[in-house]
């Protein structure tokens, strides 16, 4: 029986091999394997970061780091206890498991593959170690408001969801496809393999590659070695541009979308460099209409400098509306000529639809029921629930039959920028209504009636606010003041001498006074 021992490591300058300034990760489960069977032991990594599996037969096994994995015995692990299991998920331990990382990290990655596939033949395998690095992953923040939601739906579907693709866990670093993966996205970049004896990629050439740590901008210092955004360890591809010609398109996709539809646009870029005294990468993006107009153009490289601590994943996007389009293209293009400093790579590009919650508004009224002339209150109530101020907000309503609107009775109770106040986060509108067009139990005239009146007799046009006006002048009974305003200072329009002393024989016609 075999030992298979090895150390899983803090990797702080990232320099894929162990160093006097590594140190050893404690307590992260590791996960031994018989492929063939599926017999498997967890064991925890002691103080210094290593592990031991004692009493390993012959065969084929997969070494994980599978951070979360519980049932993990302390190091040395007897694999006669192996029991069978599912297949590890390698999975990185967080930022917390290691000491003193470079200012600014937020995540470890893989500078070295985290899943080791070994044969055992009789004799002890040592040496199988895992590599962290520190790296930085700085999302985009304060785009969308807290109370959208966005599609996990990409609809980029090119470059396998704008993933660039995946290799088999266990896949060696430095490994990109033999042939170009992806011919249709790259209009005008060459596609190159990863090659370690020579500078790989030149300018105007691009590579689709897992974990990058022996090209020769690696070696001699000026790259950083990086692992992919999607999964941070060899399983995840990503592609490295060397950018040339102002122009020139390295990614491409065409997607079809609804009309007049929010979009949340956004992909993840890394600067190579980590040396100073360069400029920045120079790449721009732009998204074009389906007339080939351009409805959105960033350059990014200004957004993107380089870091001296640690690699840095930096998402950029924006919100995009489809405006009347079927179709969007999204291209990725390079704004500078060859030059020193012009690195860059890129992953996870995606176009996902926005979900913007509906906002239903409630309305409401002062009475159940209502008299010839009562005034009828309706006030209509809408949340915003979300931490932006809603804008263009319209409301559209029928008037019941039997009522009237009085013009300039429409006050607004409450107006406020909810995402600086915080406060009750709704809108009232409230719409004043006149009386019911409906004789009462008096036989007392409607609003239609005197209007009908007065036109017939004098051919005059009276309107129902100046009705009012003169049956409260002459005394007759009104539940609340007709034009009394919220504003003290809000005109009202008066009847004239004309129109009054007609809507008075009005009112003596139908015996109303």
């Amino acid at each position: 029986m075999a030992t298979v021992s090895g150390q899983i490591v803090f990797d702080r300058n990232r320099s894929a091999t162990i160093d006097s300034g590594d140190s050893g990760i404690a307590n992260i489960p590791v996960v031994l394997q018989d492929i063939a069977t599926g017999v498997r032991l967890v064991v925890l990594t002691d103080a210094s970061g290593n592990y031991v599996f004692t009493n390993v037969p012959d065969g084929n096994y997969r070494i994980v780091e599978a951070f979360g994995t519980t049932g993990g015995v302390p190091t040395p692990g007897d694999f006669a206890t192996a029991i069978v299991g599912p297949v590890p998920i390698a999975e990185m331990p967080p930022i917390s498991s290691v000491t003193n990382p470079p200012i600014g990290s937020t995540n470890l990655d893989g500078t070295t593959p985290n899943t080791l596939l070994i044969t055992v033949a009789g004799s002890d395998i040592t040496n199988q170690n895992i590599l962290n690095g520190p790296v930085i992953y700085t999302p985009i923040e304060n785009i969308l408001d807290s109370c959208v939601s966005v599609s996990n739906i990409n609809l980029i579907t090119d470059a396998d969801n704008g993933t660039f693709g995946f290799f088999p866990p266990g896949t060696p670093s430095n490994t990109g496809p033999e042939i170009e993966p992806y011919p249709n996205v790259t209009p005008d970049f060459t596609y190159v393999v990863p090659d370690p004896t020579k500078f790989t990629p030149l300018d105007g050439e691009y590579t689709v590659q897992n974990i990058m740590t022996n090209a020769m901008s690696n070696v001699i210092g000026a790259w950083w070695r990086i692992a992919d955004h999607t999964t941070g360890n060899e399983t995840g591809r990503m592609m490295v541009v060397n950018g040339f010609n102002p122009g020139a398109v390295f990614f491409k996709s065409t997607v079809q979308v609804t009309p007049n539809t929010n979009y949340l646009f956004s992909t993840w870029i890394l600067n190579l460099f980590k040396v100073t005294g360069y400029p920045p990468p120079q790449l721009g993006v732009r998204i074009f209409d389906q007339n080939n107009n351009i409805l959105y153009q960033a350059t990014l490289g200004a957004q993107i400098p380089v870091n001296t601590n640690a690699p840095e994943w930096k998402e950029v996007g924006t919100v995009i509306n489809s405006q009347n389009n079927n179709q969007l293209t999204v291209e990725f293009f390079s704004e500078g000529e060859s030059a020193i400093g012009n690195d860059y790579a890129i992953d996870d590009v995606s176009l996902r639809e926005i979900a913007v919650p509906t906002f239903t508004p409630i309305k409401t009224s002062n009475t159940e029921t209502a008299n010839v002339g009562d005034i009828i209150t309706y006030t209509v109530t809408l949340d915003n629930t979300c931490d932006s101020p809603l804008t263009n907000v319209f409301f559209r309503d029928l008037i019941p039959n039997g009522l009237e609107f009085i013009p300039g009775t429409v006050t607004v109770e409450t107006v406020a920028l909810l995402s600086k106040l915080g406060v009750d986060k709704h809108i009232d509108v409230e719409i004043k209504l006149d009386e019911l067009d409906l004789t009462s139990a008096e036989s007392k005239a409607t609003y239609a009636q005197i209007k009908e009146y007065v036109l017939e007799k004098f051919g005059l046009k009276v309107s129902t606010l100046y009705i009012a006006q003169i049956k409260k002048k002459c005394g007759i009974e009104m539940r609340e003041h007709y034009n009394k305003s919220k504003k003290d200072n809000q005109a009202i329009p008066q009847c004239t001498p004309e129109k009054e002393e007609a809507i008075m024989d009005a009112l003596r016609h139908f015996k109303m006074i």
